[in-house]
Order: structure tokens, then sequence, then C-alpha cells
């Protein structure tokens, strides 16, 4: 893959440099072809613009770009560095598959968005997967991640890998709503660093599944009171102290190797529970 160095706004591609107009004599790449559309891949970088290609040396400068070009052979987006300030709530589409990747691990690839969430996952059918990793989701008086079933025909899953939230004000950082009942909600996260607003679920069906490892829940987490064998996993996780709420007695509890922490630093384990 490539990484932009900002410095000089060039590109390193498999070790080699490259630039849009230019190619270092040196390198075995073609870069016409590295300017033509990658049918596969997007890449989004805040030097970039939409009239591009959203190749590698043409990047497109926004999520919203991105998002309109995906297709069921074109659906990973690459996501350089940078702030990235969306104009409105990304809608995820009805593509099975779909990832967003950034393009580091520090959680410098910052996402916002104007509306009543940064993100919002409810697609149409059955897209069973959607992926989100290595981003920062920066959310302002409204939903960081909003994942909801309205219309779907099967169960959806959705995963996150080393994503944080950042709640500039108010507002859950995740609100996993149910709108459709008969049909199970994933959400697996692994390496989550900062999970600074509530979490927010509404379970309805008796295979949803909650799983967070490795993650830091700052914002504590709520389960409405519905009466079904939801799965809520912790593993290895920090949660604000007194911060779980389960809402019902029928939910599967399962933390292991968590702990406690109040607003002012002070920690505290709690006690391991395992599910049978």
């Amino acid at each position: 893959m490539g990484y932009k160095d900002s410095t000089d706004a060039r590109f390193l591609f498999k070790g080699q440099i490259v630039t849009d107009d230019t190619i270092d004599d040196s390198a075995d790449i073609d870069a016409s072809k590295l300017a033509a559309t990658d049918s596969t891949h997007i890449f989004v970088a805040t030097n970039g613009s939409d009239t591009g290609t959203g190749s590698i040396v043409r990047p497109y400068a926004t999520l919203t770009k991105a998002f309109s070009v995906l297709t069921s052979a074109r659906k990973t987006i690459f996501v350089m560095p940078g702030d990235y300030a969306e104009a409105a709530t990304l809608t995820w589409p009805n593509i099975d598959g779909v990832r967003i990747s950034g393009m580091d691990s520090q959680g410098n690839v910052v996402i916002s968005a104007s509306g009543t969430s940064v993100i919002s996952i409810n697609p149409t059918g059955s897209i069973p997967e959607a992926f989100i990793e290595n981003v920062c989701i920066e959310h302002t008086a409204q939903v960081g991640l909003q994942i909801d079933n309205a219309a779907m025909t099967r169960k959806i899953i959705v995963h996150l890998k080393g994503v944080s939230f950042s709640q500039v004000s108010t507002g859950n950082s995740i609100d996993i709503d149910h709108s459709v009942t008969t049909q199970a909600i994933r959400l697996y996260a692994d390496e989550c660093r900062e999970i600074e607003g509530a979490v927010n679920i509404v379970p309805y069906n008796n295979d949803d599944r909650f799983r967070f490892n490795n993650c830091e829940l700052t914002g504590g987490i709520t389960l409405a009171n519905h009466a079904v064998t939801a799965e809520l996993s912790l593993i290895n996780c920090m949660i604000l102290t007194s911060g779980i709420s389960t809402g019902n007695a029928a939910t599967v509890l399962t933390n292991s190797g968590s702990y406690y922490r109040t607003d002012a630093g002070v920690y505290s384990e709690f006690t391991n529970a395992y599910s049978t």
C-alpha cells in the first residue's frame, strides 16, 4: 500500500516515491496506472480532490465522495492521516463488506460530520457485515456511530478495530437501535482506545452480541430493559465506575480481566463473570 509524506506531498508506494505527474526513474512502476481508477480500493487524503480518480496518487478529498462511488467490487476506503469534516452524516451503503481503513494506528485519522450522527449504518436488505478500523470519530452534540436494522432481512455485524471516539460536548459515542426485532445485531469492538461518550444499546433479539475486547469505555454502557438473552462481553476492558447497566436480568454478561475507572482516575477491579 501507499503512505503519504505530508512534508512534500509525495507518496511512497511499495518503497518507491511517486507523485501525480512524475515518478522516480529508478522505480519500476507505471505512474499512469497508479493515477487510474483502482478497481478495488478508494483512497482519500486531505490534499486530494473530489474531481480525482480516488487512486493512490489522485485521491479524493472527502469520504462523502468516496462513499458515492462504492460498489460491490470497489468497497475498501483507505484514509490518509488528517482531519475530515464531512458536510453531512456518512450514510453506509447497501453493500456487503464495505471497509473504512485509516492509514494510521495512532488516532490521526479524524472524521467528523454535520448531522444527527457522524456515521449511520442502517442498510437495506441482506448486508451482513461492515468494517471500520484505525480512525477517530469526533462527535459534537450528536451520535458518533448510529447502528440500526430498520430495513434488514438478516442479522447485521459491525466490526470496529482501533477506533476511538472523541466526544467534544455531548452525545452517545455509539447508539444501537433495533427496529427489526426478528433480526440480530452484532457489534465486535477490538482495541478501541477511547470511547468517551456513552454506548447505548437496545437489545431485542436473543442472538444479539455486543463484544468489547481491550477497549476503554469511558462513557459507560447501557442496555435497554428487554427480556432477551442478548450477550454483552467485556474482555480486558476499562469502563466508567458504575457505568454498566444491563437493563434486564436476562442479559448474558461476561467480563474478564476488566476494571473500573472514575473520572478522577481511581481504579478498581470488578469480579469476573462468565456466561455458561
